[in-house]
C-alpha cells in the first residue's frame, strides 16, 4: 500500500515538473496573443462602460497577462490606455474612433473570468491610474 502511494506521488511530482506549473496555477502569457488582446478590449469596453469618468479611455498595448485554468479562464491584466478626448454620449462605437486624440496615458488592472464556450466574459476586477 505504501508503494502506491510513494508512485502516485513521485508521479504526480514528475507530471508538475513536466508540465512546468501545477494545473489551476497562473501561467504566463504572450502580450501580443490575439487571444489576451481580445480579453484586453472586452475589459475596456466594461471599464468604458462602468466609470464615471465623462470620456473614453481607448486600449493601447497589454503590458502583462497571466492566465489560469479553472471552470473556464481567469485572466489577470495590466494594460496601457490613452484617456482621450472623446465624451461619452452613449455611442460605444466612438472610443475607437480615429478623431479621438489620447490625451492622457494610464495603466489599467483587470481580472476578468471567461468561459469562452459560453461567449460569457466578467470583469471582476478593475482599476486604472
Amino acid at each position: 500500500m505504501a508503494a502506491g502511494t510513494y508512485l502516485c506521488i513521485i508521479a504526480g511530482l514528475c507530471f508538475v515538473s513536466t508540465i512546468g506549473q501545477m494545473a489551476g496555477g497562473w501561467r504566463k502569457r504572450n502580450t501580443d496573443d490575439k487571444a489576451i488582446i481580445d480579453v484586453a478590449k472586452i475589459a475596456v469596453t466594461d471599464y468604458n462602460h462602468r466609470s464615471n469618468d465623462i470620456y473614453f479611455i481607448k486600449f493601447m498595448k497589454v503590458i502583462s497577462a497571466q492566465s489560469q485554468v479553472v471552470a473556464g479562464t481567469n485572466y489577470d491584466l495590466h494594460v496601457k490606455v490613452g484617456k482621450t478626448n472623446c465624451r461619452k454620449n452613449g455611442n460605444a462605437a466612438n472610443a475607437d474612433s480615429n478623431s479621438c486624440v489620447v490625451n492622457q496615458v494610464l495603466t489599467c488592472y483587470f481580472e476578468v473570468y471567461q468561459r469562452s464556450w459560453e461567449n460569457y466574459n466578467e470583469v471582476t476586477k478593475s482599476s486604472c491610474s
